[in-house]
């Protein structure tokens, strides 16, 4: 049986010690979060975004910039595709309604490392036109008092569809993006 034993670590997320058959188990808590692509069927092309992070600081990458999908965590009162709907328009300059907004997994919402971290992930789509998406650049966008600066980063289609992705909802997005690619006349 799992017990508490003691909180280690307690801000933005928190590390909790947890024992079992008298072994120690560390639980990270975070809130959970949505992830999502937009896709521009007009022009065929993916909208993603490129940031700096912490965690991808490496010898190979010392700026930690790495290019990936809109996503927020629910540190705010709103549902799933309300959440998608603010980050898109925070993030990347678009402009959604929650009804333009696919939950996949019938917007039931999957275990990201349920070895070690609490956090839940939905995975959204939308299929965007060039109307939605705002003319000012693609640099320069976020939430300032969150320390974001993020890029706009398109992405043709084909390539992103057929490209070899290191994160599970990337990969995802892109299996289902072209499954809907080859049902769309």
């Amino acid at each position: 049986m799992f017990q508490f034993i003691e909180t280690l670590f307690n801000r933005f997320l928190r590390l909790e010690r947890w024992s079992r058959d008298e072994k120690d188990i560390f639980v990270v808590r975070v809130s959970d979060s949505v992830s999502g692509l937009l896709y521009d069927q007009v022009n065929d092309r993916v909208l993603l975004i490129r940031q700096g992070r912490a965690p991808m600081v490496r010898d190979d990458n010392p700026d930690g910039h790495i290019t990936e999908l809109i996503a927020g965590r629910f540190d705010v009162s709103l549902g799933a595709r309300a959440l998608f709907v603010k980050e898109a328009l925070e993030e990347a300059g678009v402009t959604l309604r929650e009804e333009d907004v696919v939950l996949l997994n019938n917007g039931n919402p999957l275990a990201v490392s349920p070895g070690v971290l609490t956090e839940r992930a939905y995975l959204a789509f939308a299929i965007i036109i060039p109307a939605m998406i705002d003319d000012l650049g693609d640099t320069g966008r976020g939430c300032a008092d969150e320390g974001e600066d993020i890029e706009r980063v398109w992405m043709d289609a084909d390539h992103f569809c057929n490209t070899i992705h290191g994160d599970l909802r990337v990969f995802t997005l892109a299996l289902y993006l072209r499954l809907l690619r080859e049902t769309i006349p």
